[in-house]
């Protein structure tokens, strides 16, 4: 036993001794150190950090550590050699998506190197070498690769106290072997428990002062961070000995995110409890028990790991552009870099410019911080561009030391250059030529975001040769533009199906003010999918890159998360109540982060975080349990249910309060008061205050009103206890509105004096007009095109694909649609050009569309005049003037097909019955999906040729090939209507059939 227990005081242990565990999923952090990092890794299965990390609360379990060297030497000197870092090295290059270091060093230099000499001036020396080594060890480590960081893992206390027992006089009467070993090593001695209390204390001051270096160590170094493990045995097992209760959580060690501010934490006067070190007859005084390296790996985690691990998006260059859309004159130039995260490590090294046309380019400095950047580029003489690239030269992190650039958790040399930004057009010292205007064109018309093909080039839109014709001001509301984009799971897709919040801002008069929600607003979605899934991050980027003039993010997230907890357990009585806390704590770290996402976009003023109001947890027991879900809460109550949503929106609310930009809307309890059932229930509080929070009663559900009945056969459901009606959602977005919306959104006119030229954009222009021919624009491909010049039209023409508009001048007198051709068969709705046929006549006439125009066009209502578009799909044909026969040309356009119906309704009576909506139930039901085959409906179970077929019917949200609940639920719907056809008014494309 005495040799047994020495060789693991010194953690002197050969590899083969012990079976080292294997591993399949994905490697990301090594093992390097003592016996510290080799016993929770080889002798606990599953190893500790990788049962924690697997925690659902965590959810970091595709993660794992590998400690096949982790006790390759047991000292710091050791493992400062060249053989050692030759093994670090050669583990590294094996296992490239390795990007963390977990180093446990420094304890055996103390144990090995104390010999009974206590003096200050040996301790100094002693733990201030086995310092240095380290810091050599983690400099060879960070210059392996730009990707790797190092965890400097602290010691906790360790116990040469309770190995000894005193008789009644406070004398040693024993002392176990183990410790007998210690205080031989050390060179400890004493008779009395005095004695023993001041070993125990003078032992830990020396490890205090190794880790006081270690800590400060890591402060001085970038990708190095410590963890604070001082009092973490001492918080969750308290003293039994001495009858101290446990502290946890509140006992804790504080990490870098508190600024270590309890350093040491727990009390440094007393030892980590005999109930988390080994041994079992008699104390080992060093080694902790697999229980108690468990909850060293917790506090790991939640000081470094579940940051570091839980964000593995790397940042990158969000854009590079000119400050400003104008011609830059005067040597220098600022650009606006802006990246997908705030970043830290920018500086000139990081860019290059590529000049055309101008001498003598550079960078000359830069400044910012978070995600956006201005660089400074100087310049001489010449008449030409700039742009400015980035050239990714390691440098640039973000706030867990990702890399720029780095991708499927592996980095490479350059992986984050960037060379797609906007030039900067500039004039050097007096070039000849022409010079710049800003943003006046002097043709007749006006083109706004296109650069035509003419003799100028305009960037902005100029509005031609005036605003108004008539004496005095003209004041119009301006015209609706996108500033909100609708984020979140199915209750933003309820939202989003009706334009619930267009309806909304009209009727408080922000007509000017329209939402975006086609690919963010995605049922089913989970707060966790937003912060951690590229994909769902790519939904945000694109649709603000798509929509530059959104400056706002309504957010309604977290609900499947806590659902997804909550289905089938009790939270209150099934699970600890640390636990349920790092339930929710994980839910709110993942919004977090949605909202910093968001907020790390300059475009983006507000996120707006919108809470739930109360579910009715019975309904959704009932009716998602006919639809093969099951929820049944663990027996909560329909206030435990309401209580574990609640926990979360108070989690909600601290994040809008600590983060600027970011505002929350209360909703608890505003239904049961709109509705009055139950009567009497308080108005939820508003911001700042939200007083009372919740609002209602906690104890009811949200009111049947609120929900649209559900009929399964003879049953009659009101709704399904989770998805709200649009009248409700509408309710909740008044709310919204009240709070901040119409703060925000204030409605704005726009007055012009007669003949006052508006310029609303800024461009450079060459010569006197802006396209070919007279306020025409060839070839403009998803632009808007507004014509004010002469005998234009007010409208918008919308070119969604390569079609080319070649005439000298436009239509006359064309109504507000997208283009609307009044008069003769004129229908006054909307075309879309998406085909790639053109219109080739000089002029249209009004109300005339000229035969065969325009070639492979879909979708819109096209006016009949003469002729028909050839091969239109989908497309609605009005009539000439007072009906007749159709125009020439249009029998049936060519290539276009009988409407065909819902792909539910598989024996084509117009209608779903209940056994095409059973159907629908198992194509929901099979989570794999479905694919093209021969069958009834043409769609078979599983993975299979997605090629041969369209799309289901029911399928019209994003995720494709697999029913969604709120599809599902559309089916539903259906179902309960009756007669159904083909109509272009809602989300999926099917309506009512109308009574003829």
């Amino acid at each position: 036993m005495l040799l047994k227990k020495f060789a693991f005081l010194l953690g002197l242990l050969v590899l083969g001794a012990f079976a080292v565990p294997s591993f399949a999923e994905t490697p990301r952090i090594l093992y390097v150190g003592d016996s510290w990092t080799y016993y929770p890794w080889a002798l606990q299965d599953p190893p500790a950090l990788r049962e924690v990390l697997a925690r659902p609360e965590v959810g970091l379990g595709e993660y794992v550590e590998d400690g096949s060297i982790a006790l390759l030497q047991p000292t710091a000197a050791g493992w400062d050699t060249p053989e050692s870092k030759a093994a670090i090295a050669q583990k590294l290059t094996e296992n490239p998506t390795i990007d963390t270091v977990h180093l446990s060093l420094g304890g055996n230099d103390v144990n090995l190197g104390l010999g009974g000499n206590f003096s200050p001036e040996h301790i100094a020396d002693m733990n201030g070498t086995a310092v240095q080594h380290i810091a050599n060890i983690i400099d060879f480590i960070l210059a392996q690769r730009p990707d790797m960081r190092v965890a400097i893992c602290g010691y906790d206390y360790l116990n040469i106290f309770e190995g000894i027992k005193f008789n009644g006089f406070g004398v040693v009467e024993s002392i176990e072997n183990p410790t007998a070993v210690a205080y031989a090593l050390y060179g400890l001695s004493g008779a009395t428990i005095i004695d023993a209390a001041n070993n125990q204390n003078t032992i830990n001051d020396i490890f205090i002062d190794l880790e006081q270096r270690k800590l400060n160590l890591a402060q001085g170094r970038d990708r190095v961070q410590y963890i604070h493990s001082f009092g973490v045995m001492q918080a969750f097992y308290g003293i039994p000995s001495l009858s101290i209760a446990p502290t946890a959580p509140s006992g804790l060690p504080v990490g870098l995110s508190g600024g270590y501010s309890n350093f040491p934490a727990g009390n440094r006067d007393l030892f980590s409890p005999r109930q988390a070190l080994d041994g079992d007859a008699e104390l080992d005084p060093i080694h902790l028990n697999p229980s108690g390296y468990t909850h060293l790996m917790e506090n790991a985690v939640l000081q470094v790991y579940a940051g570091w691990l839980g964000d593995s998006t790397a940042p990158a260059v969000q854009s590079i552009a000119p400050s400003g859309a104008k011609a830059m004159e005067g040597g220098t130039v600022d650009f606006d870099v802006t990246f997908t995260e705030p970043v830290t490590g920018v500086d000139a090294g990081d860019f290059t410019v590529y000049a055309e046309g101008v001498a003598d380019a550079q960078v000359a400095s830069v400044s910012g911080n978070g995600a956006n950047y201005v660089v400074t580029v100087t310049y001489g003489a010449g008449y030409g561009t700039l742009r400015l690239d980035l050239a990714d030269n390691d440098s640039i992190y973000d706030a867990v030391w990702n890399p720029l650039g780095k991708t499927n958790l592996v980095s490479a040399a350059g992986d984050g250059n960037f060379a797609a930004g906007t030039p900067a057009a500039v004039t050097g010292a007096n070039p000849e030529g022409e010079g710049s205007v800003e943003g006046v064109a002097e043709g007749e018309g006006s083109a706004e975001g296109i650069t035509p093909d003419g003799e100028g080039a305009q960037e902005g839109a100029a509005e031609g040769e005036g605003t108004s014709e008539g004496g005095g001001p003209v004041c119009v509301t301006p015209p609706k533009t996108k500033r909100v984009l609708i984020v979140g799971d199915s209750w933003t897709a309820g939202i989003w199906a009706v334009k619930a919040m267009d309806e909304v801002f009209d009727e408080y008069g922000l007509t000017h003010v329209g939402a975006e929600g086609s690919l963010t607003a995605q049922s089913g979605s989970r707060a966790a999918q937003w912060a951690n899934d590229n994909t769902f991050k790519n939904y945000i980027f694109n649709s603000l890159a798509a929509n530059p003039t959104i400056d706002t993010v309504h957010l309604v997230i977290g609900g499947n998360d806590i659902l997804s907890r909550i289905k089938n357990t009790n939270v209150y009585s099934g699970l600890g109540a640390l636990q349920r806390e790092g339930w929710w704590n994980t839910i709110q770290n993942d919004i977090q982060t949605i909202v910093n996402y968001c907020l790390s976009f300059p475009q983006v003023q507000h996120v707006l975080i919108n809470d739930y109001d109360y579910l009715n947890a019975l309904t959704a027991k009932t009716v998602l349990g006919l639809l093969g879900q099951s929820y049944d809460f663990g027996g909560m109550s329909q206030e435990q249910v309401n209580n574990a949503f609640i926990e979360v929106g108070l989690r909600k609310l601290s994040i809008a309060q600590n983060t600027p930009g970011c505002e929350y809307v209360q909703n608890w309890g505003i239904l049961q008061h709109h509705f009055q059932t139950p009567a009497g229930g308080a108005l939820p509080g508003a911001a700042p205050g939200y007083t009372p929070y919740p609002g209602g009663f906690k104890a009811f559900p949200m009111p049947d009103a609120a929900f649209d009945p559900i009929v399964f056969g003879p049953l009659t459901f009101a709704g399904d206890g989770i998805h709200p009606n649009e009248n409700a959602h509408k309710v909740m977005l008044c709310n919204a509105v009240d709070q901040f919306y119409y703060g925000w959104f204030a409605p704005e006119i726009v007055c012009t004096e007669e003949g006052e030229t508006t310029v609303e954009g800024e461009g450079i222009v060459d010569g006197e007009g802006i396209a070919e021919g007279e306020g025409v624009t060839e070839g403009a491909v998803e632009a808007e095109i507004v014509v004010e010049g002469e005998g234009a039209s007010g409208g918008e023409i919308a070119v969604d694909g390569e079609g080319s508009v070649e005439g000298e001048g436009s239509s006359e007198g064309t109504a507000g649609g997208e283009v609307s051709v009044d008069g003769e068969g004129s229908a006054g709705g909307e075309v879309t050009l998406e085909g790639e046929g053109g219109h080739e006549a000089e002029n249209s006439n009004e109300g005339e569309v000229n035969e065969g125009e325009p070639e492979g066009s879909a979708g819109g209502e096209v006016s009949e005049g003469e002729g028909a578009p050839e091969g239109t799909a989908e497309a609605e044909s009005t009539e000439g003037e007072g009906g007749g026969e159709p125009a020439e040309g249009e029998e049936t356009a060519e290539g276009e097909g009988e409407t065909p119906g819902h792909s539910a309704d598989t024996n084509h009576d117009g209608r779903i019955d209940l056994a095409e909506l059973l159907r629908c139930i198992q194509l929901y039901n099979f989570r794999e999906g479905f694919h093209c085959t021969a069958g009834e409906d043409g769609f078979g179970l599983g993975d299979g040729d997605r090629q041969g077929c369209g799309f289901h019917s029911l399928d019209f949200m994003e995720p494709r090939w697999i029913i969604t609940l709120s599809e599902l639920l559309r089916g539903v719907q259906l179902y309960n209507l009756g007669e159904i056809e083909k109509c272009g008014t809602s989300e999926d494309g099917y309506c009512p059939r109308e009574t003829r």
